[in-house]
């Protein structure tokens, strides 16, 4: 038999949600039962390899249980992000009852030739600049596209920067997204420049040096710059802040050396890097005006989890104090704290947050915080969009508008600017997500809560594992789960389906939110 192609037993012989795990020459499938009759994909998810048989199935669709990528399991098709890859399909036959699964050729890239007139502009390559070009491509569009970044770099995984590449004493250049070829065999012109001006409405952009181009559509997507501290001494060697691969680099080749640490404030990237770098066997001090990590947006309770983690690996917290300065003669030894205390380092990272990069908007079209107000279809006047962690979008397509900072959404995002631009209604009303990794310790966040909403918890928060519901006015606005990574898949489906769930009706006592989204797509 053709090593390429295979028998896999009796098409009755399925598991009750229609998904079988199986091996083709040394390759793991997934067979499932659809709509449309047997079909067989490749079997992990391509952005970072989870087994989608653990995923939760949402009818013809599956969600991965690490990231909830999602993707059809008729065509393979990428549904939502953080993959950027369709799943590779088999061909399948079923011949008196029995299921026969073939390799397909997998065709070779082709080049595109620009044929049109019409000319699109993405500023920023970022999540949101690079779904967006990629977007734009994939949905036939055959003008010209120019992707302008002042770093100039290759799109890269950014989440990558304080998750995983800062734990490992060396290693390689941050993940990009798409090798150079990519840009090259897509017709994506890539510009390095700083954006001096943008005239919204004649839909112009200047860079720093040069004259102005007209598009027919422009995305904005520059994401944000990291917050730093007006205080003396601020300029000493050794201080740094992550946002970029250069950050993450200078701050790598820094902790080589390193002994002492301190982390200024208990940001997302802030406690990622004090995990990583506690990986790294450095002493590290966290300092926060906060009396526990995430306690304006996740409240106390979750906060003191989140802590106590770090506290088991090593972290000293000085929480409710603040900078008054650094100390050093050309670079930082000393960190001096308004209450007169004082912590040796040499080495400084500040994780104090981000602002939106928007100084070259007209004020007329950002909000007070630098955020840019977009509608649903992230459009901010006509053939303008913007996306990412600039965008001031109205929460699940209808609510009050908010901006968040999350890799998932500026992907998705990213997406749905793209098809407005090809005047292909989109809009955005999908449910925020976020994940990250600490020592190993995973927390999935969807939906969009504050540190006062009532807290109701499915599970010990001091056990293996809990889902917190974040509540309002009786609805579930958010929730937390701890180790619970198929549970949020279903959460997430669940909430972009409606968002007025109660903790009961969403999780009842003694059943699980898959069962309840399996009954609901049964009903």
């Amino acid at each position: 038999m053709d090593a390429s192609a295979g028998q896999f037993g009796p098409i009755d012989e399925f598991p009750e949600n229609g998904l079988k795990e199986i091996e083709l020459n040394g390759e793991t499938l997934l067979l499932a039962k659809t709509a449309g009759g047997i079909k067989a994909l490749s079997g992990h998810c391509p952005h970072n390899g989870a087994p989608l048989k653990k995923g939760v199935r949402a009818g013809d669709k599956i969600i991965c249980p690490w990231h909830k990528a999602a993707f059809s399991l008729g065509s393979g098709k990428c549904l939502a992000p953080p993959a950027i890859d369709d799943l590779q399909r088999y061909a399948v036959e079923v011949r008196d009852g029995i299921i026969h699964v073939q390799a397909l050729p997998v065709p070779a890239p082709q080049r595109i030739q620009p044929d049109s007139t019409q000319s699109f502009a993405i500023i920023g390559a970022g999540a949101a600049g690079f779904s967006a070009a990629q977007t734009l491509r994939a949905e036939g569009f055959s003008g010209r596209i120019v992707m302008i970044d002042a770093p100039g770099r290759l799109p890269y995984d950014r989440t990558a920067l304080s998750k995983t590449f800062l734990a490992k004493p060396e290693g390689a250049h941050p993940p990009t997204l798409r090798d150079e070829a990519f840009y090259d065999q897509q017709a994506i012109e890539r510009q390095s420049g700083l954006v001096e001006a943008l005239d919204v409405e004649q839909r112009t952009i200047r860079l720093r040096g040069g004259t102005a181009q007209r598009f027919d559509a422009i995305f904005i997507a520059t994401g944000g710059q990291a917050k730093t501290l007006d205080v003396p001494g601020a300029d000493l060697a050794g201080i740094y802040t992550l946002r970029s691969a250069d950050d993450a680099e200078a701050i790598k080749q820094a902790a080589s050396s390193a002994k002492q640490v301190v982390i200024v404030g208990s940001s997302f990237i802030g406690m990622e890097v004090a995990a990583a770098l506690r990986q790294r066997d450095l002493a590290v001090t966290l300092v926060s005006p906060e009396a526990v990590p995430f306690e304006a947006h996740l409240g106390r309770e979750i906060g003191a989890v989140i802590q106590k983690l770090h506290e088991s690996k090593g972290v000293v917290f000085k929480s409710g104090e603040e900078v008054a300065g650094f100390s050093g003669e050309k670079a930082v030894n000393l960190v001096r704290l308004k209450s007169g205390g004082h912590l040796p380092a040499d080495l400084v990272i500040l994780g104090l947050g981000t602002r939106p990069s928007t100084a070259f908007l007209d004020g007329a079209f950002t909000q007070k915080d630098g955020g840019v107000p977009v509608d649903s279809s992230l459009r901010v006047a006509d053939g303008v969009f913007a996306g990412g962690d600039i965008a001031a979008f109205p929460l699940w397509g209808q609510g009050e508008r908010v901006r968040v900072e999350h890799w998932r959404v500026a992907e998705q995002q990213g997406r749905i600017a793209a098809l407005n631009m090809l005047q292909r209604p989109a809009r955005f009303a999908q449910t925020p997500f976020f994940w990250t990794i600490q020592y190993g310790q995973r927390f999935d966040y969807a939906g969009l809560g504050r540190g006062d909403d009532r807290l109701s918890v499915r599970g010990d928060l001091q056990g293996d594992g809990f889902i917190a519901y974040y509540v309002r006015d009786g609805k579930v606005v958010a929730a937390l789960g701890h180790q619970r990574d198929q549970e949020m898949a279903a959460i997430i489906e669940l909430l972009d389906r409606r968002q007025d769930w109660s903790v009961e009706a969403l999780h009842p006592q003694g059943q699980s939110p898959r069962q309840v989204l399996d009954k609901l797509l049964k009903a």
